[in-house]
């Protein structure tokens, strides 16, 4: 106890999540959410007596090849982890020091090339905040379905434990976190705890709150550096907008790691989001919307719009009749949306909506899959309209293709968006759709031809479309065939997937060649 952990040279080390079992042996089962991982925070960092890659950062590169070796700072001095009253096999729940038996190959060829990309073989850690298992993990989920089988190899960090993650420890080679829960932080500057909420709508006090953030979350990225540096990674993904992964991109700049960040949402523009994007090596967006919005930054950072993985499994009529029969009465008319429960979604003015679509349809009931911060909030809104067993928030789903086949009519009242997975979801499915007129969403839902449009935060138009498309004019069909055929361009799993990942091997070789250019200059 509390000497430090290094994993002896040639023992092979088990792939997937681990947990750490009662007994204090390593048990690779898979369990409940909050039985795996562990609090990386509470564990002080400490230096190696000898790095592991000592041997091979000593080694020269070839010619035109450079490594990511990454500068130590004064906090962490190398990548290893003193565990104290804990088995050895608690360092496989944190730090990913070693190549599984099974992922030797790409790690051979990876030593062959000197370390560097040669345009496969790619070791990539995505890192996501959860918390609930959204649209961002579950397009994060169907790309590395995609890459199964492949010599990539696949790492996969959370911020917190998160309900669903037993899909991604499947398909990824490793899948642990940081935290098991969500924990309350003070961030904000003394003015901006006092004037509340309403405060951030001022962009100059939102640019006070999101750099003291930044000085609140250092801590943290100081941690996930030697973290980064020790799982010799060619590239770190950003699965979130990269705003909301601040520790991550602090964390890959120290390390030296190529960094590809995601925009899933719109950015409100500013010193502070223009400095954290430059921070990536390269931004993927999924929409051309927002690609366009950003592009506008000026930045000087390379863009590419890859839209979101879906590959929906088979479809089961039994299973999705026992989820509509739960949600509604028989004969009745379900209208639903699939969502993280928070202020972007919007669904406050779906319970408006609701309120006067129920007056004028008595038959209709309304349901919204998903959890988050404001399951308090609109459980009080659906009490104080009437609508109590008719506006149903069943919680997190894992099978959301059931779910939305147990619906007539999928609605996202979303007030900003990227391009919400959902929507072609619902449409590959044969769902009449009613979006808000945000972000990427008109890409896919082309008025009068795919879906129905109707401006963000207005109820009543919200409630006129639904109800539109519960009566239907003549047409119908050929509307849901035309929504079927644009989500199929947009979603294609294999051709998107692929497209990533040409986004990814250019941000790493782009890396490679800077310092390439760097050491011959000097």
């Amino acid at each position: 106890m509390g000497r430090l952990l290094r994993r002896p040279a040639g023992e092979p080390a088990a792939g997937g999540a681990q947990r750490l079992s009662g007994s204090g042996r390593r048990d690779g089962a898979a369990g409940p959410a909050r039985g795996r991982g562990h609090d990386l925070l509470q564990l002080p960092w400490a230096r190696p007596a000898s790095p592991p890659d000592a041997a091979q950062r000593s080694a020269p590169a070839p010619p035109g090849c450079a490594r990511h070796r990454g500068g130590t700072h004064r906090f962490c001095r190398g990548p290893g982890v003193r565990l104290r009253a804990l088995p050895e096999g608690v360092l496989a729940d944190g730090v990913p020091v070693h190549v599984p038996a099974r992922a030797a190959a790409p790690g051979a060829r990876r030593a062959e090339a000197g370390g560097c990309v040669r345009g496969d073989g790619l070791r990539v850690l995505h890192v996501e905040v959860g918390g609930s298992y959204g649209g961002s993990l579950r397009a994060l989920e169907v790309y590395l379905a995609q890459r199964a089988g492949s010599d990539q190899e696949h790492d996969v960090l959370l911020y917190y434990a998160t309900a669903g993650t037993e899909k991604l420890e499947r398909l990824a080679r490793r899948v642990w976190w940081l935290r098991d829960r969500r924990r309350p932080r003070v961030t904000r500057a003394p003015v901006l705890k006092r004037l509340g909420r309403r405060a951030l709508r001022v962009p100059a006090l939102a640019e006070v709150e999101a750099w003291t953030a930044l000085v609140a979350d250092i801590p943290l990225a100081r941690r996930m550096g030697p973290m980064l540096r020790a799982g010799a990674y060619d590239v770190v993904h950003v699965n979130n907008t990269f705003v909301y992964q601040v520790p991550t991109l602090l964390a890959a700049r120290w390390a030296g790691i190529p960094l590809v960040a995601h925009g899933r949402n719109p950015v409100r523009g500013g010193p502070f989001a223009r400095t954290m994007m430059r921070m990536a090596d390269w931004v993927v967006t999924d929409s051309d919307a927002l690609r366009r919005a950003l592009e506008r930054w000026n930045a000087g950072v390379p863009m590419s719009t890859c839209y979101n993985c879906v590959d929906l499994p088979r479809t089961d009529d039994g299973r999705a009749q026992a989820v509509r029969a739960g949600l509604a009465p028989p004969r009745a008319t379900l209208v639903g949306s699939v969502g993280r429960l928070d202020e972007q979604k919007g669904y406050e003015y779906l319970v408006g909506a609701a309120r006067r679509v129920v007056d004028q349809r008595p038959d209709v009931y309304f349901a919204v899959a998903g959890e988050g911060p404001s399951r308090p909030a609109l459980e009080r809104l659906v009490a104080e309209s009437g609508l109590d067993g008719r506006f149903r928030l069943p919680g997190f789903v894992d099978d959301v293709t059931s779910f939305l086949s147990a619906l007539d009519v999928f609605v996202s009242s979303s007030l900003w968006e990227g391009l919400p997975l959902a929507i072609v979801e619902a449409m590959l499915l044969g769902r009449p759709v009613v979006a808000t007129d945000v972000g990427g969403s008109p890409e896919a839902v082309i008025p009068g031809r795919t879906g129905t449009l109707v401006p963000a935060r207005d109820a009543d138009a919200l409630a006129e479309a639904i109800l539109g498309s519960l009566d239907p004019p003549g047409g119908a069909a050929l509307v849901v065939r035309h929504a079927k055929q644009r989500a199929a361009a947009l979603a294609d799993p294999a051709g998107n997937a692929d497209a990533f990942d040409r986004v990814l091997l250019q941000a790493a070789g782009a890396r490679s060649r800077r310092r390439v250019l760097a050491a011959s200059s000097a």
